[in-house]
């Protein structure tokens, strides 16, 4: 793979949600790649510094932030709408060094971002419109840099942070952060991911490797589990070259709907539908990209997910 002008040592580089063989990759601007990084077009005018936080839209490709350090002190934050065609500066939220930028899963317009300052107070901002007004929902964390961020997919507004000293949680019922650090050392943690294959959330540390753990809405709710042992998915053919078929098989006293979601491989929503009934139920896939994809059938107290994969050629 060939580097950006600029990228450093570590770089920014993501994945598209929709489409594998695109790639986002921070340097001296933004840039993109549609061949898999063998080469790269910049998209936004070149950053004071090299670019630190870099985030797409997971329910729209063409939604990106990116964030530069001007000082010391504060950083440049910059959105493009339209993939990259024209961008804008976007006022931040507080001084100091951006660390963390995420978005919500099912809304581009709404956008998360993280600070690592020792300001009481001022470490996660929340913004529903596209970085046009912020929120402060800083509650709850310790006086210590934020140093990532992440958002996840199906769940009730579920948020992960890193900090210097662990992980914290909140939701869409809370109103503050909780520490989310069972058996896990105190350390610096320095980026979060999710794993929907097995509904964990994986921490890297600063000096202690990586942990795991089961996600918030699993790991505190024993009744999904349970249930979900007696809750049957099939999804087939497998690998499918368009249509999949999934099979809703269950005791006849468990809920007669269910809402059916489509992820890929980063996370991204790909298909959402609601209320589907028990038996087979169809998906037309032919307009994806070729790649591994999980299908998640729940309710409020179910859940049950099957790897898949998409080969039309």
């Amino acid at each position: 793979m060939n580097l950006p002008n600029g990228a450093d040592f570590v770089w920014p580089l993501l994945i598209d949600p929709v489409t594998p063989t695109v790639l986002y990759g921070g340097g001296d601007g933004v840039y993109k790649s549609t061949d898999r990084g063998d080469t790269w077009t910049l998209l936004s005018a070149t950053m004071p510094n090299m670019v630190q936080e870099l985030a797409v839209a997971p329910s729209n490709s063409n939604v990106i932030f990116a964030s530069s350090d001007t000082s010391y002190e504060n950083s440049l934050l910059i959105a493009t709408t339209n993939g990259g065609t024209t961008w804008s500066n976007l006022t931040s939220p507080t001084l100091g060094v951006i660390t963390g930028i995420a978005f919500d899963p099912n809304n581009a317009q709404t956008v998360y971002v993280t600070y690592g300052r020792y300001e009481s107070g001022a470490k996660v901002f929340k913004s529903i419109n596209g970085g046009a007004a912020w929120t402060n929902i800083s509650t709850g964390l310790p006086n210590l840099p934020i140093n990532c961020v992440t958002t996840q997919t199906g769940a009730g507004g579920d948020m992960y942070v890193g900090t210097d000293i662990g992980v914290y949680h909140r939701d869409n019922a809370s109103s503050s952060w909780t520490a989310f650090n069972t058996n896990l050392p105190n350390v610096i943690v320095k980026d979060l991911e999710i794993s929907y294959a097995n509904n964990k959330l994986r921490a890297a540390t600063f000096g202690r490797g990586v942990w795991e753990s089961d996600l918030n809405t699993v790991a505190t709710n024993v009744e999904r589990v349970e249930a979900a042992q007696d809750l049957t998915l099939k999804a087939y053919p497998n690998p499918t070259t368009g249509l999949l078929n999934i099979e809703i098989a269950q005791e006849k006293w468990m809920p007669q709907q269910f809402d059916v979601v489509v992820y890929n491989l980063t996370g991204g929503v790909v298909y959402n539908q609601t209320n589907v009934k028990r038996g087979v139920h169809t998906i037309d896939m032919a307009h994806l990209a070729d790649g591994v994809y999980f299908v998640t059938i729940k309710t409020p107290h179910l859940i049950k997910t099957e790897r898949f994969q998409l080969m039309k050629k």
